[in-house]
This record gives C-alpha cells, sequence and structure tokens, in this order.
C-alpha cells in the first residue's frame, strides 16, 4: 500500500517545486483545522483506493500546507488517570515507547488521531488551567471527553468538543 506523503502526486515538496506552492506557516483556527482535515481525509481515501483525484489550485494549495502541517495528536494517561500528556509526534508508537521508558508510573496511550499540528496548541489553552507540568495536564473530566470524542468521531468531533468546552468556561471565540 503507498503512504500518503510518499506518493509524489502529494508530496509537498514535489508540490513547492512543481506548482510553486506556498506552504507558508500560519495558525489556523479550529473550524479552518475540521474543514482541511476532512478534504485530507477524503483524498487520502481515494489515494489509498488507487484513484487520481483532479484537484482545483485552490484545493492543491490547501492539501500541500495541511500535509506539510499534519501530524499526530496523541493522549498518554497514568494508569489512574491522574495525569494526561497532550503531544504531537510524526511517529507516535515510538513517542509512547520513549515517555513509558523515562516513566515512574505505568502509562496508557489512550488515542491518537491524524491532525493539523495547532491542534496540540489548542488542546494545550483550554486545559492550561488544570496543567501539571510541560505537556502534562490533571485529569479531570474535559481532556477524558476529548479524547471520546477523538475515539468517536475523529477531528471534526474534537473540534466540536473544544468548542464546547469553552463555551462552557465563557469563551465563545472557539
Amino acid at each position: 500500500m503507498v503512504k500518503f506523503l510518499d506518493n509524489p502526486r502529494i508530496n509537498p515538496v514535489v508540490w513547492e517545486k512543481e506548482f510553486a506552492v506556498d506552504v507558508s506557516y500560519r495558525r489556523m483556527d479550529l473550524d479552518t483545522i475540521a474543514e482541511e482535515m476532512s478534504l485530507y481525509e477524503r483524498l487520502e481515501s481515494l489515494v489509498k483506493r488507487g484513484v487520481k483525484p483532479k484537484l482545483t489550485e485552490e484545493q492543491k494549495v490547501t492539501l500541500a500546507r495541511v500535509v506539510r502541517q499534519t501530524t499526530n495528536i496523541y493522549f498518554i494517561a497514568t494508569d489512574d488517570m491522574s495525569r494526561i500528556k497532550i503531544g504531537k509526534s510524526s511517529d507516535v508508537k515510538k513517542r509512547f515507547a520513549s515517555i513509558r521508558t523515562m516513566s515512574p508510573v505505568n502509562l496508557n496511550l489512550e488515542c491518537h488521531f491524524k491532525c493539523h499540528e495547532d491542534m496540540e496548541y489548542y488542546l494545550h489553552g483550554i486545559f492550561s488551567a488544570s496543567r501539571s507540568h510541560g505537556e502534562w495536564f490533571n485529569g479531570t473530566a474535559d481532556p477524558y471527553k476529548v479524547i471520546e470524542a477523538a475515539k468517536s468521531g475523529g477531528v471534526a468531533a474534537v473540534v466540536e468538543e473544544i468548542k464546547r468546552i469553552n463555551v462552557d468556561a465563557g469563551d465563545v471565540s472557539g
């Protein structure tokens, strides 16, 4: 099976050279993350089935940026669920093994999903009040609601859960 990023028709380096695509960085809002990840997932599905997608110039630019900025967001929790680490990595299994080796307590990889790297920024932001240290957070209910959303509905469900948490906290900027 051909990996999405290994496909030269979709690889951002190839796109930058062939299409003079600007993939410069900008912080994305949650709705844009959900929309662009949806496009990414649809196109990834087509490529995996051997379908050559026909893209508009706007879709090419969007996809090049998304591919460049897509990573895996992961949630690691202690056995007693008292601490949760929210991070990003291109290789979640390797990262988890490294963290578990250094940890004095048992850890579980609760979930991970492919998403725009800015999602980590939003997750850290909404849980900042419960930050324990670094990327570790106290195990309150909200992180577990996001984990369940990720398991059941992917990026779109995580975005909706973040918005709900923001509204509940009085922040409607989402």
